[in-house]
């Protein structure tokens, strides 16, 4: 797996999640068998990468399993969307220290018993891979659901090993979105007004009173304003300092053609 961050979603596979995917097993809820199918067919959509560790080959026995369950195991790796994830020193150094983190074994000197409990090795490079790969952001897995707790369990672990974050739990079955239904709702206001007024072609002779005449309706003060700023000249400065009124286009049958300012027409008649 590259240090890029995946374009899609990477969820990490226990081993435990192989187990129940290839033998359906029965003893987990309809839920979760669900659930781990789903992924799979997420994973085959290009919309999922499955990862786990080498270590999954070693654990997942094929005497256990029926010819059937064989040739599924053996199909599992061949989709581009599910990735092996090698063990290497920093991994490895990785699993001793939660390994570590989590021993809570005491040796009684007289008796030699032993107290307490330690994550197992297998469990230990499992979350190691995990967290080592930047990528993966969630941890699939099994242990923990079952009836039989241990202070070992993974997923009590969920939000923080050892220090380092992520997020374990078992899949679960979501259903699809519900495509939105029920009647449209006519738009109000402005804009009905506005096209329902509007004729084809270029109809700016019949839009612009339309609009003017919806927006005064809506707010007065503001159409009034908006009249009063349109109807009143821009003064623009002059190179003599002095300020005339703008020459502003006036749209009349698809012409564009100017005012002349009212003191220059005045001097030209005296003239």
């Amino acid at each position: 797996m590259s240090g890029k961050r995946a374009s899609r979603k990477v969820y990490y596979w226990d081993s435990c999640i192989f187990f129940a995917w290839i033998k359906l097993e029965a003893s987990w809820p309809e839920e979760v068998i669900k659930g781990i199918e789903q992924e799979v067919d997420q994973a085959h959509a290009g919309e999922l990468v499955i990862a786990t560790s080498v270590i999954t080959i070693s654990e997942v026995l094929l005497s256990q399993m029926t010819a059937e369950q064989k040739e599924r195991y053996g199909d599992i790796f061949k989709h581009p969307s599910m990735q092996l994830i090698d063990v290497d020193r920093r991994v490895a150094e990785k699993a001793a220290m939660i390994r570590e983190y989590y021993d809570t074994r005491v040796i009684d000197p007289q008796t030699g018993k032993v107290s307490g409990s330690v994550i197992s090795l297998g469990d230990s490079f499992h979350l190691a891979s995990a967290i080592h790969y930047k990528d993966i952001t969630m941890f699939r897995t099994l242990d923990g659901s079952g009836r039989n707790k241990r202070k070992t369990d993974l997923i009590k672990l969920s939000g923080n090993v050892a220090g380092a974050r992520l997020i374990i739990a078992q899949p679960k079955y979501i259903p699809p979105v519900p495509p939105l239904t029920g009647p449209q709702v006519p738009v109000s206001g402005v804009q009905s007004e506005l096209f329902t007024e509007q004729i084809p072609g270029d109809g700016t002779d019949k839009i612009r009173p339309v609009t003017e005449e919806a927006i005064t309706e809506a707010k007065p003060e503001e159409a009034s304003k908006t009249h009063h700023d349109s109807a009143s000249p821009t003064l623009s400065p002059t190179k003599d300092g002095e300020s005339k009124v703008a020459e502003k286009p006036i749209v009349a049958n698809d012409q564009q053609v100017f005012s002349k300012n009212a003191d220059v027409a005045a001097d030209d008649s005296e003239k």
